[in-house]
């Protein structure tokens, strides 16, 4: 995993967690569940209001592969969404994958390397009214 954390006036440039922490805990606008969202979603997360530090985080998902389950939803590096269906049997890496399409997942033996996957994302199908 990498962070990236920059702050407003781009000056600072913090590798760690603990860095931005320790340089900004007089800052009341940093809510530790956007941390916590920002570490889960892999996604660039804007802290406070206005001109506040901008959080990039990147997990090399073929690194953390052991952590990927069925269920699983990602935006892949060409911008698709998938879920991870079941892995390839024979393959120690590779998974079949859902793709999102037209409001539905659909089934089309697809797969993907965990490292074409960018970050985590909710699954639309959760946020449709029944």
């Amino acid at each position: 995993m990498q962070i990236v954390i920059t702050s407003p006036d781009a000056d600072n440039v913090y590798t760690t967690l603990a860095e931005f922490l320790a340089d900004n805990a007089h800052d009341e606008e940093i809510d530790a569940r956007d941390l916590r969202f920002a570490l889960e979603s892999g996604d660039k997360v804007t802290l406070g209001g206005g001109a506040a530090p901008v959080i990039t985080i990147q997990v090399d998902w073929y690194e953390h592969r052991g952590q990927l389950r069925p269920g699983d939803v990602f935006v892949a590096n060409d911008g698709c969404l998938v879920m991870l269906d079941r892995s390839v049997p024979g393959d120690g890496t590779k998974w079949y994958v859902a793709d999102w399409s037209h409001g539905s997942w659909g089934y089309y033996d697809g797969t993907i390397e965990p490292g074409d996957l960018v970050a985590r994302a909710k699954n639309p199908a959760n946020n449709r009214a029944a």
